[in-house]
Protein backbone atom coordinates (compact mmCIF):
# COMPACT_ATOMS: atom_id res chain seq x y z
CA UNK A 1 0.00 0.00 0.00
CA UNK A 2 1.15 3.28 -1.00
CA UNK A 3 1.39 6.31 1.19
CA UNK A 4 -1.23 7.74 -0.57
CA UNK A 5 -3.62 5.25 -0.05
CA UNK A 6 -2.99 4.67 3.62
CA UNK A 7 -5.84 3.83 5.65
CA UNK A 8 -7.00 6.67 8.70
CA UNK A 9 -5.86 3.64 11.28
CA UNK A 10 -1.77 3.40 9.62
CA UNK A 11 -2.04 7.42 9.68
CA UNK A 12 -2.99 7.56 13.35
CA UNK A 13 -0.36 4.71 14.45
CA UNK A 14 2.50 7.38 11.79
CA UNK A 15 1.16 10.60 13.79
CA UNK A 16 1.48 8.35 17.13
CA UNK A 17 5.25 8.36 16.47
CA UNK A 18 5.73 12.17 16.58
CA UNK A 19 2.51 13.35 18.51
CA UNK A 20 1.26 12.04 22.39
CA UNK A 21 -2.10 12.43 22.94
CA UNK A 22 -4.72 13.93 20.70
CA UNK A 23 -6.30 11.21 19.70
CA UNK A 24 -9.46 12.30 18.63
CA UNK A 25 -7.41 15.10 16.76
CA UNK A 26 -5.18 12.67 14.94
CA UNK A 27 -8.42 10.62 13.85
CA UNK A 28 -10.20 13.50 12.12
CA UNK A 29 -6.78 14.02 10.59
CA UNK A 30 -6.46 10.85 8.98
CA UNK A 31 -10.38 10.46 8.20
CA UNK A 32 -9.90 14.05 6.50
CA UNK A 33 -6.44 12.65 4.36
CA UNK A 34 -8.41 9.51 3.57
CA UNK A 35 -11.57 11.24 2.18
CA UNK A 36 -9.33 13.45 0.24
CA UNK A 37 -7.84 10.43 -1.29
CA UNK A 38 -11.30 8.77 -2.27
CA UNK A 39 -12.39 11.91 -3.46
CA UNK A 40 -9.42 11.89 -6.30
CA UNK A 41 -10.18 9.13 -7.59
CA UNK A 42 -13.56 9.82 -8.78
CA UNK A 43 -14.33 11.36 -12.42
CA UNK A 44 -13.06 14.78 -12.54
CA UNK A 45 -16.88 15.79 -13.49
CA UNK A 46 -17.65 14.11 -9.87
CA UNK A 47 -14.94 15.53 -8.05
CA UNK A 48 -16.45 19.30 -8.48
CA UNK A 49 -20.00 17.97 -6.47
CA UNK A 50 -17.31 16.99 -3.38
CA UNK A 51 -16.17 19.57 -2.14
CA UNK A 52 -13.06 19.07 0.16
CA UNK A 53 -13.17 20.51 3.89
CA UNK A 54 -11.22 22.91 5.86
CA UNK A 55 -9.77 21.72 9.27
CA UNK A 56 -10.02 24.02 12.46
CA UNK A 57 -7.93 23.08 15.00
CA UNK A 58 -8.65 24.60 18.48
CA UNK A 59 -6.26 24.18 21.49
CA UNK A 60 -3.47 26.08 23.30
CA UNK A 61 -0.13 26.44 22.62
CA UNK A 62 1.59 23.50 22.34
CA UNK A 63 -0.76 20.84 22.62
CA UNK A 64 0.57 19.66 19.15
CA UNK A 65 -1.48 21.01 16.09
CA UNK A 66 0.80 22.64 14.19
CA UNK A 67 3.11 19.71 14.51
CA UNK A 68 0.40 16.83 13.52
CA UNK A 69 0.14 19.33 10.38
CA UNK A 70 3.69 19.69 9.46
CA UNK A 71 4.19 15.41 10.35
CA UNK A 72 0.93 14.46 7.60
CA UNK A 73 2.72 16.91 4.94
CA UNK A 74 5.92 15.42 5.96
CA UNK A 75 4.62 12.01 5.41
CA UNK A 76 2.57 12.27 2.15
CA UNK A 77 5.44 14.80 0.88
CA UNK A 78 3.16 17.20 0.17
CA UNK A 79 3.82 21.27 0.24
CA UNK A 80 3.54 22.66 3.56
CA UNK A 81 3.60 26.10 4.57
CA UNK A 82 2.99 27.97 8.30
CA UNK A 83 1.50 31.34 8.05
CA UNK A 84 0.53 33.72 11.15
CA UNK A 85 -3.00 35.09 9.80
CA UNK A 86 -1.89 38.47 11.54
CA UNK A 87 0.38 39.54 9.72
CA UNK A 88 -1.77 39.82 6.32
CA UNK A 89 -3.30 42.69 4.98
CA UNK A 90 -6.15 43.29 2.70
CA UNK A 91 -5.29 43.98 -0.88
CA UNK A 92 -4.28 47.73 -1.15
CA UNK A 93 -3.14 47.82 2.57
CA UNK A 94 0.68 48.29 3.41
CA UNK A 95 1.63 44.42 4.09
CA UNK A 96 1.24 41.00 2.29
CA UNK A 97 -2.15 40.26 0.91
CA UNK A 98 -3.67 36.32 1.09
CA UNK A 99 -2.28 35.54 -2.54
CA UNK A 100 0.88 35.71 -1.38
CA UNK A 101 0.34 32.33 0.83
CA UNK A 102 -0.54 30.59 -2.28
CA UNK A 103 2.79 31.92 -4.05
CA UNK A 104 4.71 30.44 -1.25
CA UNK A 105 3.34 27.13 -1.14
CA UNK A 106 3.68 26.84 -4.77
CA UNK A 107 8.18 28.17 -4.09
CA UNK A 108 8.05 25.41 -1.67
CA UNK A 109 5.86 22.57 -3.77
CA UNK A 110 8.80 23.29 -6.66
CA UNK A 111 11.44 22.47 -4.41
CA UNK A 112 9.87 19.08 -3.00
CA UNK A 113 9.25 18.53 -7.17
CA UNK A 114 12.85 19.63 -7.84
CA UNK A 115 14.41 17.89 -4.97
CA UNK A 116 12.63 14.22 -6.09
CA UNK A 117 13.21 14.43 -10.03
CA UNK A 118 16.85 15.22 -8.98
CA UNK A 119 17.20 11.91 -7.40
CA UNK A 120 15.43 10.27 -9.86
CA UNK A 121 18.35 11.48 -12.08
CA UNK A 122 20.85 11.24 -9.80
CA UNK A 123 22.82 8.83 -12.41
CA UNK A 124 22.38 11.79 -14.98
CA UNK A 125 23.39 15.05 -12.82
CA UNK A 126 26.24 13.05 -11.45
CA UNK A 127 27.36 11.97 -15.50
CA UNK A 128 27.36 15.88 -16.30
CA UNK A 129 29.19 17.16 -13.51
CA UNK A 130 31.57 14.99 -14.03
CA UNK A 131 31.95 15.50 -17.32
CA UNK A 132 31.99 19.29 -17.12
CA UNK A 133 34.97 19.17 -14.60
CA UNK A 134 37.01 17.27 -16.65
CA UNK A 135 36.47 19.56 -19.67
CA UNK A 136 37.20 22.24 -17.89
CA UNK A 137 40.42 20.51 -16.85
CA UNK A 138 41.91 19.40 -20.16
CA UNK A 139 42.45 21.35 -22.99
CA UNK A 140 40.07 21.84 -25.18
CA UNK A 141 40.12 19.42 -28.51
CA UNK A 142 40.64 22.32 -31.04
CA UNK A 143 38.45 22.02 -34.12
CA UNK A 144 39.39 19.50 -37.20
CA UNK A 145 41.64 17.46 -34.97
CA UNK A 146 42.94 14.42 -36.89
CA UNK A 147 41.67 11.07 -35.99
CA UNK A 148 45.16 10.40 -34.00
CA UNK A 149 44.54 13.56 -31.88
CA UNK A 150 40.78 12.44 -30.88
CA UNK A 151 41.99 8.98 -29.58
CA UNK A 152 44.94 10.89 -27.42
CA UNK A 153 42.04 13.10 -26.50
CA UNK A 154 40.03 10.18 -25.60
CA UNK A 155 42.71 8.47 -23.43
CA UNK A 156 43.15 11.02 -21.59
CA UNK A 157 39.65 11.86 -20.42
CA UNK A 158 39.54 8.34 -19.35
CA UNK A 159 42.96 8.58 -16.91
CA UNK A 160 41.23 12.23 -15.64
CA UNK A 161 37.79 10.18 -15.21
CA UNK A 162 39.43 7.18 -13.02
CA UNK A 163 41.52 10.37 -11.06
CA UNK A 164 37.98 12.24 -10.41
CA UNK A 165 36.38 8.68 -9.29
CA UNK A 166 38.99 8.31 -6.81
CA UNK A 167 39.38 11.98 -5.64
CA UNK A 168 42.78 13.01 -7.01
CA UNK A 169 41.13 15.84 -8.68
CA UNK A 170 39.30 17.16 -5.18
CA UNK A 171 42.08 19.75 -5.08
CA UNK A 172 42.90 21.38 -8.64
CA UNK A 173 41.05 24.51 -9.06
CA UNK A 174 38.76 25.57 -11.71
CA UNK A 175 36.39 28.29 -12.67
CA UNK A 176 32.66 27.36 -12.47
CA UNK A 177 29.69 29.99 -12.99
CA UNK A 178 28.13 30.61 -9.47
CA UNK A 179 24.49 29.98 -9.22
CA UNK A 180 22.17 33.21 -9.36
CA UNK A 181 19.46 32.44 -6.69
CA UNK A 182 17.42 35.56 -5.50
CA UNK A 183 17.35 35.95 -1.32
CA UNK A 184 14.17 34.99 0.01
CA UNK A 185 12.26 37.72 2.19
CA UNK A 186 13.41 37.08 5.63
CA UNK A 187 10.58 36.85 8.06
CA UNK A 188 10.20 38.86 10.41
CA UNK A 189 11.08 42.24 8.04
CA UNK A 190 8.58 44.91 8.01
CA UNK A 191 6.08 44.59 5.76
CA UNK A 192 7.30 47.21 3.31
CA UNK A 193 10.95 45.46 3.20
CA UNK A 194 9.41 42.12 2.43
CA UNK A 195 7.45 44.18 -0.61
CA UNK A 196 10.58 45.73 -1.23
CA UNK A 197 12.35 42.49 -1.86
CA UNK A 198 9.44 40.45 -3.49
CA UNK A 199 9.89 43.82 -6.20
CA UNK A 200 13.82 43.28 -6.78
CA UNK A 201 13.42 39.59 -7.16
CA UNK A 202 10.73 40.12 -9.78
CA UNK A 203 12.97 42.98 -11.72
CA UNK A 204 16.61 41.16 -11.51
CA UNK A 205 15.27 37.60 -11.63
CA UNK A 206 15.31 37.06 -15.21
CA UNK A 207 18.09 39.65 -15.76
CA UNK A 208 21.11 37.72 -14.89
CA UNK A 209 20.03 34.04 -14.78
CA UNK A 210 23.69 32.73 -14.71
CA UNK A 211 26.04 34.73 -11.35
CA UNK A 212 29.63 35.29 -11.58
CA UNK A 213 32.62 33.09 -12.55
CA UNK A 214 34.35 32.03 -9.39
CA UNK A 215 37.37 29.76 -9.05
CA UNK A 216 36.85 26.91 -6.55
CA UNK A 217 38.16 23.63 -5.94
CA UNK A 218 36.63 20.52 -8.04
CA UNK A 219 35.44 19.04 -4.89
CA UNK A 220 33.22 22.16 -3.86
CA UNK A 221 32.71 22.58 -7.81
CA UNK A 222 30.83 19.38 -7.50
CA UNK A 223 27.89 20.84 -5.37
CA UNK A 224 27.92 24.10 -7.01
CA UNK A 225 27.47 22.26 -10.01
CA UNK A 226 24.61 20.29 -9.06
CA UNK A 227 21.83 23.52 -9.58
CA UNK A 228 23.53 23.70 -13.15
CA UNK A 229 22.59 20.04 -13.96
CA UNK A 230 19.30 20.27 -12.85
CA UNK A 231 18.27 23.43 -14.81
CA UNK A 232 19.91 21.60 -18.20
CA UNK A 233 18.78 18.07 -17.64
CA UNK A 234 15.28 18.58 -16.19
CA UNK A 235 12.38 20.43 -18.16
CA UNK A 236 11.06 23.54 -15.86
CA UNK A 237 7.43 23.35 -17.73
CA UNK A 238 7.39 19.83 -16.43
CA UNK A 239 8.61 20.69 -13.10
CA UNK A 240 5.84 23.95 -13.17
CA UNK A 241 2.92 21.58 -13.97
CA UNK A 242 3.81 19.23 -11.65
CA UNK A 243 4.81 20.93 -8.58
CA UNK A 244 1.24 23.01 -9.84
CA UNK A 245 -0.56 19.76 -9.67
CA UNK A 246 0.84 19.00 -5.71
CA UNK A 247 -0.23 22.23 -5.03
CA UNK A 248 -3.50 21.74 -6.25
CA UNK A 249 -4.25 18.43 -4.80
CA UNK A 250 -2.29 18.29 -1.85
CA UNK A 251 -0.71 21.79 -0.70
CA UNK A 252 -1.19 22.49 2.84
CA UNK A 253 -1.50 25.93 4.20
CA UNK A 254 -1.59 26.05 8.43
CA UNK A 255 -2.98 29.14 9.21
CA UNK A 256 -2.25 30.56 12.74
CA UNK A 257 -3.99 33.19 15.08
CA UNK A 258 -7.05 32.97 12.15
CA UNK A 259 -9.01 34.08 15.21
CA UNK A 260 -7.05 37.37 15.54
CA UNK A 261 -8.53 38.56 12.04
CA UNK A 262 -11.66 37.12 12.96
CA UNK A 263 -14.58 40.17 12.28
CA UNK A 264 -18.12 39.30 14.37
CA UNK A 265 -21.13 39.33 10.88
CA UNK A 266 -22.79 41.41 13.48
CA UNK A 267 -20.16 43.94 14.35
CA UNK A 268 -21.01 47.99 13.90
CA UNK A 269 -18.41 49.89 11.62
CA UNK A 270 -14.72 48.55 10.88
CA UNK A 271 -12.38 49.15 13.51
CA UNK A 272 -9.41 47.67 11.52
CA UNK A 273 -10.49 47.24 7.61
CA UNK A 274 -7.57 44.82 6.59
CA UNK A 275 -9.22 42.39 9.11
CA UNK A 276 -12.10 42.07 7.61
CA UNK A 277 -10.71 42.00 3.71
CA UNK A 278 -7.95 38.99 5.12
CA UNK A 279 -10.91 37.15 6.18
CA UNK A 280 -12.68 37.60 3.03
CA UNK A 281 -10.21 37.14 1.28
CA UNK A 282 -9.17 33.69 2.99
CA UNK A 283 -12.95 32.68 2.71
CA UNK A 284 -12.27 32.72 -0.98
CA UNK A 285 -9.37 30.56 -1.43
CA UNK A 286 -11.14 27.61 1.13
Amino acid sequence: MTKENMTPKEIVSYLDKYVIGQNDAKKTIAVALRNRYRRMQLDEEMQQDVTPKNILMIGSTGVGKTEIARRLAKMMNLPFIKVEASKYTEVGFVGRDVESMIRDLAAISMAIVRESENEKNQEKIANYIENKIIEKLLPPLPAGASEQKKMEYDASFARMQEKFHKGELDHLKIKVEMPNNPMMPEDGLPPQMIQVQESIVKVLGGMNKKGPEKEVSVKDAKKILEAEASEELLDEDTLKSLALEKVEKGGIVFLDEIDKVAVPANSQGRQDPSKEGVQRDLLAYR
